[in-house]
């Protein structure tokens, strides 16, 4: 339940992420059944685009430290800012997790420079070129986290919201992943 998770954030205990296993996609597919959410999102998001054509040089250690850095900077500015939310708990809806995901996106948004802009690659061209358009699923930079992680390409719906979940689930918050007709969304 929630209340159990945000008392252990309170705390300062988040319930961490699994270590870092060094996984195969074998390992995936043998063991994701078993206990899917004993696997770190991010890892497996970066080891599902490993060997993908146009993946590129993947670097999962570098990425995978970016996620570690990135949510050591949730939980500080978490804990910096709580009294904020003590003070005026009707900013967020009176609920704490409504602020804990805020003080998230705000430490993509201000200190990783992370937002969601619809993709260029999916804008309808202009009447006046004559370019075709292109398609978001022809580069895997733009649907596996490494792509943004190493700024080669900006986030999309997809991958911002695989990141947001890998930082939430480091925190301890109870995050999961779903999928709309044309969007990633956490819950």
């Amino acid at each position: 339940p929630l209340g159990q998770f945000l008392e252990r954030a309170r705390k300062g205990m988040p319930v961490k992420a699994s270590p870092r296993r060094n996984l195969t996609y074998g390992d995936l597919l043998t063991f994701a059944h078993s206990n899917p959410t004993s696997f770190d999102v991010a890892e497996v998001n970066l080891l599902c685009a490993r060997g993908l054509p146009g993946v590129g040089d993947l670097r999962i250690p570098e990425c995978l430290d970016i996620i570690d850095k990135w949510s050591d900077r949730v939980r500080d500015e978490t804990q910096r800012r709580h009294a904020e939310y003590r003070q005026s708990p009707e900013r967020f809806a009176n609920s704490e997790a409504r602020f804990r995901l805020s003080v998230l996106a705000d430490v993509l948004r201000n200190d990783a420079g992370l937002y969601y802009d619809y993709p260029p690659l999916l804008r309808q061209p202009t009447a006046d070129t004559n370019q075709p358009q292109r398609n978001l699923f022809q580069d895997p930079r733009n649907l596996f986290i490494h792509g943004v992680l190493l700024k080669q390409t900006p986030p999309t719906s997809i991958t911002l919201t695989v990141i947001v979940a890998a930082l939430g689930r480091r925190q301890g918050y109870p995050l999961k992943l779903a999928t709309a007709k044309t969007h990633g969304i956490v819950r």
